[in-house]
């Protein structure tokens, strides 16, 4: 077995109770530390975009909004809620009326 997963993880070996009873099934994990250390990093990285976005001018700040909402399927272009996001605009409605 690597030492490394294909995410750069060092591989943690622990045995698992199977349904067959005294069988045994290994099962290779990541090490919490390797865990821990990308939960930091991705943190950090959420804190610096937070940090760029606090700073953009409002103008600026609404279409890379838009932009990114448009790109993660929520709205179409013309700021309506698509399909699968349908319900939160009827939610959205009901809050503020």
């Amino acid at each position: 077995m690597k030492d490394n997963d294909k995410f750069g993880f060092k591989k943690v070996d622990c045995k698992i109770n199977s349904k067959e009873g005294d069988n045994m099934t290994t099962v290779s994990m990541p090490a919490v530390e390797d865990v821990e250390y990308s939960t930091t990093e991705y943190i950090k990285g959420m804190q610096a975009y937070v940090k760029q976005l606090s700073s953009m001018p409002k103008d600026k700040l609404r279409k890379h909004s838009k932009r990114s909402l448009v790109e993660s399927g929520i709205i179409d272009e013309n700021g309506n809620f698509t399909e699968q996001y349908r319900y939160s605009d009827i939610n959205y409605k009901g809050d503020n009326e």
